[in-house]
């Protein structure tokens, strides 16, 4: 390209946002700069994801500055994007402070401090902030009901958990795959094995994932039986195993077998 505008440069941050590509959006940023081009909101929301997606907290601070000095850190959309990049790198203090700055507070904001605190091992808070969201009437979609999920999963909150798991359905999101493995995962920890199982025979959609959890859940609870049964039908499914799981599996039908020819 003989000449680029600040749109194209948005064009090619905007492309490097995968896994592969998240590393370029770092030069091109750098690049556009160096050309004398000023960012906008569009460049820092994309710079900001890369930043997040490589927990690269250091360079994102540097972007900080950059938004500080352009006068657009009470854009909503770029605090949205702050809050991501500091709560993903486990900064919360940070991303609590510019959540509180926000003049408005919508889904997105809310769901990257509630994920910021899943993904920090601070369930409670995720689910006291998921709670606070919902008094402020902000309607959670599929993403934030699978983080919260997954939050009453690890506390073992079963109560916390089935009311997620109502409104998953009165939403309409409870067919969302990854709601629903949250949903199965979170009553298998909560020692609710046929509520787990319910809620995998309702799926619309399986998975992977969504499979081994369910497996996962009557390891948990010693059903070798179970396991055997499930696994199975798994592979009635011609869905794929990792090999570390499969020789999970094994060894665990081994040992079932193993009790049941020792037992008088």
């Amino acid at each position: 390209m003989s000449s680029r505008d600040s749109a194209s440069w948005n064009a090619l941050l905007f492309g490097s946002h995968t896994d592969k590509t998240c590393y370029q959006g770092l030069s091109i940023f750098h690049n556009m700069l160096a050309e004398g081009f000023k960012p906008d909101i569009c460049t820092f929301t994309s710079i900001l994801r890369s930043c997040s997606n490589l927990l690269n907290l250091k360079f994102g601070q540097q972007v900080h500055a950059h938004i500080i000095k352009n006068a657009l850190n009470e854009n909503n959309s770029v605090g949205t994007s702050l809050i991501d990049l500091y709560a993903k790198n486990g900064f919360l203090v940070d991303a609590e402070l510019l959540f509180s700055q926000l003049i408005e507070r919508d889904l997105f904001s809310w769901t990257a401090l509630i994920s910021g605190y899943a993904q920090s091992d601070h369930s409670e808070k995720a689910i006291e902030c998921f709670n606070q969201m919902q008094r402020q009437g902000v309607k959670p979609n599929e993403f934030t009901l699978a983080t919260c999920l997954s939050s009453c999963s690890k506390m073992a909150m079963l109560e916390n958990g089935q009311l997620l798991h109502s409104m998953g359905i009165k939403t309409g999101n409870s067919g969302d795959v990854f709601v629903s493995s949250a949903t199965v995962d979170m009553y298998a920890n909560c020692g609710c094995i046929e509520e787990a199982e319910a809620a995998f025979q309702g799926m619309v959609s399986t998975d992977t994932v969504s499979w081994n959890t369910m497996l996962f859940g009557y390891l948990q609870h010693g059903q070798g039986l179970k396991v055997l049964e499930t696994f199975r039908m798994m592979i009635d499914m011609y869905l794929a195993l990792s090999q570390q799981f499969y020789l999970h599996v094994v060894i665990w039908a081994w040992l079932e077998k193993g009790k049941s020819t020792s037992m008088p």
